[in-house]
């Protein structure tokens, strides 16, 4: 375990930095992938630069990965086109490399529900991005379900905090606030709005990791809501290797 080699696609964004950052404080042998390479390294840390939509660009990322963690996507607009292949490309290399997968993914699969959303919430999505979302990760379960693939997924609503900036609090309420200008927001905010600090998605992340569920599939794991971790720490164990384990986090009631 000491050994093995973290690798971080989408290195340079706010969940892929968080996710970075807590690797490290773990005391993990990192790997921060970007298309440019501008990745912030720890002590022993590795940068590297890789267009992960491509074979050959996945394989240069994840080269000698144990523990793939697939924070990367293409810009907003293009989710239909590009996300679902560039899933797939990163799914390929991390099964050539004999990595285990971890995949940052959102809520937008979810049917509008009252109360906390579990990862056995029905899943109907409808928005076009949401669908997208549902098509990535059933195609990455059933991998898994095939034992080509050793996958996780973690769920969390839109985040906030460092290096956030195109979130949605980051563009309508902090940014605006950071250059001394009115905020923005689509809805009345309340203690119940779903949110989640980048900090807190790649700590809560950990625990999403192969073998922390007893069976397969969506609804294996315990069910769990979004709270903090008990001691506010992110440095949580790493993954290992074991069934597949869906994760979603929203605010508590």
């Amino acid at each position: 375990m000491d050994n093995e080699l973290h690798v971080v696609l989408g290195a340079t964004g706010g969940i892929g930095s968080a996710v970075v950052a807590a690797a490290t404080e773990a005391g993990l042998a990192v790997r921060g992938v970007s298309r440019s390479g501008g990745v912030r390294k720890g002590p022993g840390g590795d940068a590297r630069a890789a267009d992960v939509s491509t074979p050959e660009g996945a394989r240069h990322a994840v080269e000698g990965a144990s523990v793939v963690y697939h924070c990367a996507q293409p810009p907003y607009a293009q989710w239909s086109q590009h996300f679902p292949p560039m899933t797939a490309t990163i799914a390929d290399a991390c099964q050539e490399v004999g990595a285990r997968l971890v995949f940052a993914d959102n809520l937008y699969m979810y049917e509008p529900v009252a109360g906390p959303i579990r990862e056995d919430s029905p899943q109907h999505p409808t928005s076009r991005k949401g669908r997208v979302r549902r098509e990535m990760a059933d195609a990455l379960l059933a991998r898994h379900a095939r034992g080509d693939l050793s996958v996780a997924i973690g769920r969390a609503s839109d985040y906030f905090g460092p290096h956030g900036a195109d979130s949605t609090p980051g563009a309508l309420l902090f940014g605006p606030l950071g250059k001394g200008r009115k905020p923005r927001w689509l809805a009345p905010w309340t203690p119940r709005t779903p949110s989640t600090t980048s900090r807190t998605w790649a700590g809560r992340w950990w625990l999403s990791g192969p073998g922390r569920s007893r069976e397969a599939g969506p609804g294996s794991c315990p069910p769990r809501t979004h709270s903090p971790a008990p001691n506010g720490s992110s440095a949580l164990p790493p993954p290992q290797a074991g069934p597949a384990c869906v994760r979603g986090w929203s605010p508590r009631p």
